[in-house]
């Protein structure tokens, strides 16, 4: 296997001339597989290597703490697993947007404090499942964690559960829409606070139970329209919230919602329209 180092050497370090922006403490080896290796400290790029077809396969350094933005958009020659070190706490904007090649599994580490707008878009080659692992110390995430508008946005391939982590705050617009592959539960986190709109639009495949933790202070339009396999909602939040998320439940599958037993502001009762869904049935017995 012979190697090469693309850039230019000075006192052990290599220096890329790609376009713009780029750290000098970023090392890129690249093999006659294509196969490509980083060290250093970020990859920031900056649409150095958007559009290369010609990287097969990525292995991230474990010193490597930002993927910057647009890094490897539309590298549709990457092939395989995507593995992130824990080292990594940036994902930027559209770092793998359209990388439809990758497959497996996706794990996000519990390292990440930000995971920006787009940084999956697009890639449904994934056919595993989506991980997030979950911090021991949510308290360490000195700053607001929030998965960022369109994130994971037409990844239709991921399967099996999405349990997102403690200490997440914000899910942003977007999300997931079109993620209709997932074939498991949706679990959000007590420590989540806002839900922007199409969250969750067309995730059809989720099933079973979905609970919406009473720290939650904002739903907005459309969060779960189209999840036609979620049936049964356990709600520990106002009413009020609910409403304020105009079509929230619009063309979903809930049947049922169960609310707090102290809480005035739902009424019990059956044939409720509830988030844009008609024939709801309230049950206050949490």
């Amino acid at each position: 296997m012979s190697l090469s180092l693309k850039g230019t050497e000075t006192n052990g370090i290599v220096e890329l001339s790609l376009q713009n922006n780029v750290h000098s403490d970023t090392i890129i080896i690249t093999d006659s597989n294509g196969i490509t290796t980083f060290k250093g400290q970020e990859i920031d790029v900056f649409d150095g290597f958007a559009a290369d077809t010609t990287i097969k396969t990525l292995i991230i350094g474990s010193s490597v703490k930002e993927l910057e933005t647009r890094c490897f958009q539309n590298c549709t020659g990457l092939t395989g697993n995507l593995n992130i070190p824990n080292s990594v706490y940036t994902i930027a904007s559209q770092a793998f947007q359209n990388c439809t090649g990758l497959t497996g599994n996706l794990n996000i580490p519990s390292s990440i404090k930000y995971l920006k707008n787009r940084a999956f878009d697009g890639c449904s080659g994934f056919n595993g499942t989506l991980t997030f692992e979950t911090n021991s110390n949510p308290s360490a995430i000195v700053e607001t964690y929030e998965i960022s508008w369109n994130a994971f946005r037409g990844c239709s391939g991921f399967t099996g559960d999405l349990i997102l982590p403690e200490g997440l705050e914000l899910i942003n617009a977007g999300c997931f829409v079109g993620c209709s592959g997932f074939d498991g539960t949706l679990t959000l986190p007590n420590s989540l606070k806002q839900i922007f709109y199409n969250a969750f639009l067309n995730c059809s495949g989720f099933t079973g139970d979905l609970t919406i933790p009473g720290g939650v202070i904002t739903i907005q339009e459309r969060v779960f329209e189209g999840c036609t396999n979620i049936t049964n909602v356990n709600c520990y939040i106002n009413k009020s919230i609910i409403d304020s998320g105009t079509n929230c439940f619009l063309n979903s599958g809930v049947t049922t919602i169960h609310a707090r037993s102290t809480d005035s502001s739902w009424t019990a009762g059956s044939g409720q329209t509830i988030g844009g869904k008609t024939g709801i049935t309230v049950i206050k017995d949490l």
